[in-house]
């Protein structure tokens, strides 16, 4: 029986403009209790990133859950496989069967116990959180696939649900660097300060940007709610921040501060009454997608999640999550186009005389009738010229700009 394919959030980066300095470099601020996140993948070349995710709340269900990808490029660099849920001190379940649902070829994906589990990291009265990444770059193809994640749930309490993250190549793209981070960060205001009340700040590092950039991204983010029906989803206040800076400037360590609403570091980018995080990918899963603009001469970019209050709804419980990964990448140098024609010349110079005054050919012959008056050329007047605007713009260089393609649930 083929299994229905459900709409999904994927995210692709393109390059748009020609070349930037900024490295992706993380530095995760955060209390030395948290299980914050890690590099797991950092690679340059003509790379693109694609990413996807399904919410699989069904209680103990353990029943599949569907990615639907299309990854644009022409050949797989790396793909992961992640999976999250908390159990009760059951020990997780750190192994899954991903199935190409084309033709049906299946793996074991398993998380090594010590590059590729998070977790446990407590929640409450014994119930624990996990992560779970695993490697899965032979089964995963080039272009729109769906791929089933089963075989998930069966030592859990609660699941969370999966998602894909994949580098693809193409030798059309710009060179890129790509970073993709992840772990298990947990954040929950109702909880004070500590691992759990709030979560960690992610910075990403670098040489200054000459000119202003957009700065594009994407999260995995479970746990928000659990609600079926999308209208009830946005319940759970949460926010995201950012902060820029340059060289001379300290990197923060708090943005929000949550737990005390004291004072603001950061800057909004997205909160009350419109929250980013809402279980997008169906109930306990976001695929989250944004962008931020840097400034001129900037070398660093931070960002934070919070379990924020909602002014127009003070009633409503804020919202309490996980962190799972952060994917993003920027372009490094933008391949010289090739002309596919030469810079035209001036379409029509001046004319000349079409057809200058025949000479004869023959001798004029003695005039039997009296000689006409000649008749003078026809007038030609001067040719207009055609000034082509734009052939010599100046290049811009040091811009950053990335697109995540999305295609959201609704």
């Amino acid at each position: 029986m083929k299994v229905p394919i459900r709409s999904t959030r994927t995210l692709r980066l393109i390059s748009l403009l020609l070349l930037v300095s900024l490295i992706l470099t993380p530095v995760v601020m955060a209390d030395d209790t948290e299980e914050v996140l890690t590099p797991r993948y950092s690679g340059e070349g003509h790379y693109g990133l694609v990413a996807a995710g399904q919410g699989m709340y069904e209680g103990t269900n353990p029943g599949p859950g569907e990615i639907v990808i299309d990854v644009y490029g022409t050949s797989v660099v790396k793909a992961y496989l992640y999976w999250s849920g908390f159990g009760a001190d059951i020990g997780g379940d750190s192994s899954v069967t991903l199935t190409r649902l084309s033709d049906g070829q299946t793996m074991d994906a398993v998380a090594d116990p010590t590059t590729g589990t998070y977790g446990p990291s407590f929640w409450f009265d014994g119930w624990e959180f996990y992560v779970w990444v695993a490697e899965v770059t032979s089964l995963v193809n080039p272009g729109p696939e769906t791929y089933i994640v089963s075989d998930f749930g069966e030592n859990m309490e609660r699941r969370n649900g999966a998602g894909l993250i994949v580098v693809d190549e193409d030798p059309e793209l710009p060179t890129a660097r790509i970073l993709i981070l992840d772990g298990l960060d947990r954040w929950y205001r109702g909880w004070g300060e500590g691992a759990r009340g709030e979560s960690a700040v992610y910075c990403f590092t670098g040489e200054d940007i000459p000119i202003e950039a957009n700065f594009q991204f994407g999260m995995f983010v479970g746990e928000i709610t659990r609600e079926g029906n999308p209208a009830d989803r946005k319940d759970r206040p949460n926010a995201l921040w950012y902060m820029t800076g340059n060289d001379g400037e300290t990197l923060p360590t708090d943005l929000v501060n949550a737990p005390s609403d004291g004072p603001v570091a950061g800057t909004l980018i997205q909160g009350p009454p419109d929250y980013p995080f809402w279980s997008a990918d169906d109930p306990q899963w976001d695929t989250y997608l944004n962008q931020v603009q840097i400034a001129a001469n900037q070398s660093w970019i931070c960002l934070q999640p919070e379990s924020a209050n909602d002014p127009a709804n003070p009633d409503r419980l804020p919202a309490s999550g996980i962190t799972m990964a952060i994917a993003g990448g920027v372009v490094i140098e933008e391949p010289t186009p090739t002309p596919t024609e030469p810079t035209p010349e001036p379409t029509e110079p001046t004319p000349e005389p079409t057809e200058p005054t025949p000479e004869p050919t023959e001798p004029t012959p003695e005039p039997t009738k009296p000689t006409p008056e000649p008749v003078p050329p026809p007038v030609v007047p001067e040719a207009s010229t055609l000034v082509l605007l734009g052939t010599s713009a100046t290049t811009l260089a040091g811009y950053v700009a990335l697109q995540w393609r999305a295609r959201r649930k609704r």
